[in-house]
This record gives structure tokens, C-alpha cells and sequence, in this order.
């Protein structure tokens, strides 16, 4: 006898359901408003990308929970081609610290859904669910500047990622925006059949 119906898979083949993505998009609007309320943060550059499977696409129904990246774009961590370095390209150190950011985002998520709501991971810093929104794990970080293949000295020829540090001091690098770039074609190749299949493993 399989082990999954029919019905079962063809539920975990489609995306959340319409009442699920107002869910989602509840708990979206609630961090944005939680960071931009927050009187050290409301007049920085914060850009929001939403990562994971929902960010992918490949999120089903009853498993909606998000993953948002809150990327701090004033102050930025970068790598260069050998042989080079930020003043090639006229950059300075900046004066802004990871530690202290994460720490004004915790404060301002705190302040809107209450600290019974918070958890603070290794990475991410968890909002639970409630009857109006999913769960959801906030990751602040830096955007990191990926110049290694860049010839030209040219300051806006970068792949874009991100940079944070986990609670044990770990430095992480990763590409949310290049992984649903490469999603998104690879779905497209496949006649959208990859996304599908993503959601039944």
C-alpha cells in the first residue's frame, strides 16, 4: 500500500492557499512595521528579502512559516578578486556593527509582538504564529558585496548576498536573491515542474 494518497501529494504539490498568504503577508507587514517604527532604525536602508521556501515558491499548504532577511544596505561586507582591496574601489571602513544592529532588531520586534512572542536563535529570531499570522524567522544581516569576479574596479558590479554572524560568532555568507533567481529559471526550464516536485520531498 503507498505510503502517501493521491490527494495527500496533490496537496503538498500546490502553494499555500489564499488564506494562508494573507497570513503570510500579515506577519511581512508586521516586521516591516515593528523595524520601521523603531527610532534607530526607521531612517536607515533596510531591504527585505524573503527567503526560503516560501521565497522559492516551493512552500505548501499547512507548512507556511517564512524566512525574511531584514539587510541592512548602509554599511555593507564585501570580497574582492586577488590583488584587490576596498580602497581600489573607494570604499572606507564604515562605523556601524553588526552586533549592535541585530540588537535594535530584537528590540523592535520585541516591542511590537511582546517578548512571550520572541525567540532568539543562533540565526534567526523567531516570531510564533498566531490566528492572524505564521510563524516567522527574522535573519538580520549586511549586504555583502561579491566582487571576485569584477575586472574593472566597478563599484555596482557585484553579486549581492548577504552577511551575519550567528549567537556563537560564526560569520555566514549566502545568496537569497541568486538561489530564487536560479529557482525561478530552473522552473522554468522544467515547464514548472521543478517547483512542484521541491514541495513532495
Amino acid at each position: 500500500m503507498a505510503k502517501y494518497t493521491d490527494e495527500t501529494l496533490d496537496t503538498w504539490r500546490k502553494p499555500a492557499s489564499e488564506t494562508e498568504e494573507q497570513k503570510i503577508s500579515n506577519a511581512i507587514s508586521m516586521i516591516k512595521d515593528a523595524i520601521y517604527a523603531h527610532d534607530l532604525l526607521k531612517n536607515k536602508n533596510i531591504e527585505f528579502v524573503v527567503q526560503g521556501s516560501y521565497g522559492n515558491n516551493t512552500n505548501i499548504k499547512l507548512d507556511s512559516d517564512i524566512d525574511i532577511c531584514a539587510m541592512y544596505t548602509d554599511t555593507f561586507y564585501s570580497e574582492y578578486r586577488e590583488g584587490t582591496k576596498k580602497e581600489d574601489y573607494g570604499f572606507t571602513d564604515g562605523d556601524n556593527f553588526f552586533s549592535d544592529y541585530k540588537k535594535l532588531i530584537i528590540e523592535a520586534l520585541i516591542k511590537k509582538f511582546g517578548i512571550e512572542h520572541i525567540t532568539v536563535g543562533n540565526k534567526a529570531i523567531q516570531i510564533k504564529s498566531n490566528t492572524y499570522r505564521v510563524q516567522a524567522d527574522v535573519v538580520p544581516a549586511f549586504q555583502y558585496r561579491n566582487y571576485t569576479n569584477d575586472t574593472k574596479n566597478d563599484p555596482n558590479n557585484f553579486v549581492e548576498g548577504i552577511k551575519f554572524f550567528s549567537s556563537t560568532s560564526d560569520p555566514i555568507v549566502n545568496y537569497p536573491k541568486v538561489h530564487i533567481k536560479n529557482g525561478i529559471k530552473k522552473n522554468t526550464d522544467t515547464t514548472r515542474k521543478f517547483k512542484r516536485t521541491v514541495r513532495l520531498t
